[in-house]
């Protein structure tokens, strides 16, 4: 999910957000996604600031990509 970071989060989760070729990509600094979870484009630059997630519904799954609003590029 996308996440907030603060004090308490280790950066190294979202390492690849954090890279300075990508930060341009993040409209908010510190709302950016984890690594594991983060929707990787089939382009290059392959960084979006939006993440994948599934909410369990009984035995299946729900499954949405979330994302801040774009940057105004």
């Amino acid at each position: 999910a996308i996440k907030t970071i603060n004090e308490h989060e280790p950066v190294e989760l979202s390492s690849i957000a954090s890279k300075p070729e990508n930060k341009p990509f993040n409209r908010f600094q510190n709302i950016v996604p984890y690594d594991f979870n983060r929707v990787v484009l089939s382009t290059k630059p392959d960084y979006i600031n939006a993440s994948h997630i599934a909410i369990p519904i009984g035995e299946k799954a729900m499954k949405y990509i979330i994302c801040p609003p774009p940057v105004p590029d």
